[in-house]
């Protein structure tokens, strides 16, 4: 990110203490913060904290650990592709050509003050992008950039995608509890969305 000229300020999230030194060495980008947690909370718990304490931003972005952007200038590129209103994500060259939102996404602030959270409260690692591809489908949010170019390594992505990861601890409890994740998500759909959907027209008209 440093490499591509980043200018807006972040968060680096550490899941636990287990390496708190080797993460405080590294070179974070210019007004970059390290938010080093006592235990693992998940993706989806360092995304809803980071919103509890910025609720106020123009936008929101997430890069993952296991994903490398190569654009220069891609945060504030990206962050007016999305808006306020809109789901902006970057080209990881795998399932984001798929329609999936994964891979440096950016949500717009007004959008995700609207549905009330930045991650579908419950969630632990699963299903987040899912719970914003349902909202975006309906409304027509998605804004691809696909010249903004990603590296996305991953334990499902095959040799011809062009990269691989080794299954590791941060695979194996990320995923379980996919299964949880997965009923959440699927109650989300039945009893909540209808009503953040019927906010969503008055809003978007």
């Amino acid at each position: 990110m440093i490499d591509c000229g980043i200018s807006t300020p972040g968060r680096l999230f550490v899941q636990g203490r287990e390496q708190e030194s080797e993460y405080r060495s590294i070179n974070l980008p210019l007004g970059w913060e390290i938010d080093v947690l006592t235990q693992n909370i998940g993706l989806c718990g360092a995304l809803s904290k980071s919103f509890r304490e910025y609720p106020t931003e123009q936008c929101y972005s997430v890069l993952a650990d296991d994903e490398f952007v190569h654009t220069k200038g891609f945060d504030l590129r990206i962050m007016e592709a999305a808006g306020r209103w809109g789901i902006a994500h970057g080209n990881d060259g795998w399932r984001t050509d798929q329609g999936w939102y994964h891979t440096l996404v950016t949500h717009g602030g007004d959008l995700v003050r609207a549905v009330g959270w930045w991650a579908l409260p419950g969630l632990w690692h699963n299903y987040f992008d899912n719970a914003w591809q349902h909202i975006g489908a309906e409304f027509g949010l998605r804004r691809y950039c696909r010249d903004m170019r990603t590296t996305h390594l991953n334990v499902d992505k095959d040799e011809k995608g062009g990269g691989t990861a080794e299954w590791d601890d941060t695979y194996r409890v990320g995923r379980q509890r996919a299964e949880s994740d997965r009923a959440i998500f699927e109650a989300w759909k039945m009893n909540e969305y209808p009503q953040i959907r019927r906010r969503l027209k008055l809003l978007l008209r």
